[in-house]
């Protein structure tokens, strides 16, 4: 004959409120602190999510940010090269003279 998988209606266990099997802890307790824990984790879960897309949005814009800062650096360095003249090799009076003779 199979054994029952579940006691009888009337059973009631001895241990209910210090199990040996879980260190003397009560079962009724050990079991809500289960059910509980389920509620728990699908908070943290609800948590990380909310913290992962606050994390992506902040990333985004940190993108933005760099690329804002690197057009405003290349700006700032266009605007700051053009108020010098450009390099240019300068000729002395001797050289003059022989492009003038050179070219009659």
């Amino acid at each position: 004959m199979a054994r029952s998988r579940y006691p009888p209606d009337d059973f009631v266990c001895p241990y209910q409120d210090h199990c040996p099997h879980l260190d003397g802890m009560s079962t009724t307790w050990v079991l809500e602190e289960y059910r509980r824990g389920g509620d728990s984790y699908q908070e943290q879960m609800q948590i990380i999510d909310d913290l992962d897309e606050t994390l992506e949005t902040a990333r985004k814009r940190m993108r933005e940010l760099e690329k804002e800062i690197a057009e405003l650096r290349a700006k700032y360095q266009a605007l700051h090269q053009k108020q010098f003249k450009p390099n240019r090799k300068k000729t002395t009076a001797g050289d003059d003279t022989v492009q003038f003779l050179i070219g009659s």
